[in-house]
């Protein structure tokens, strides 16, 4: 009986310390699973870069008259507009040429019914310097 007894307390040890390394192991996974997570959501918490070729601009609207500029554009092979109101600060007629263009996120920027893009001169560093302006992306659908 007694080394039946001995026989418990060494399987229960053994089974303790087996728990204690799972437990070691599930922690050690968890911060693993958290720190691919984070990798791998950081670029959707910054904006995409890209290039953008501005071909023209012009002005439109309805209220008032010539409130909007429109620049065309050639992004990725495809035709697009950028619009913006010139009564906002950050809205401006850009001349032809080439610019890097950041996707801001769903629900920033001033354009509420449109994707929101920031324009920034070709080469820069976005988190360095303002941009150019900010537009209302229209893209062929």
């Amino acid at each position: 009986m007694v080394q039946g007894n001995v026989i418990l307390r060494n399987v229960a040890r053994i089974d303790k310390a087996l728990y204690a390394k799972n437990r070691q192991m599930r922690i050690a996974l968890s911060k693993i699973a958290v720190l691919v997570a984070a990798l791998a959501v950081t670029p959707l918490l910054y904006g995409q870069h890209e290039t953008i070729t501005i071909e023209r601009h012009s002005r439109g609207g309805k209220n008032p008259p010539g409130g909007v500029a429109l620049l065309y554009g050639n992004l990725d092979g495809q035709q697009v507009v950028l619009r913006c109101t010139l009564s906002h600060d950050d809205c401006k007629e850009l001349s032809k040429g080439e610019y890097n263009i950041e996707r801001l996120l769903l629900g920033e920027g001033s354009y509420k019914d449109c994707p929101n893009v920031d324009i920034y001169r070709l080469g820069a560093d976005s988190f360095q310097e303002q941009p150019l302006g900010e537009y209302c992306l229209i893209e062929p659908r």
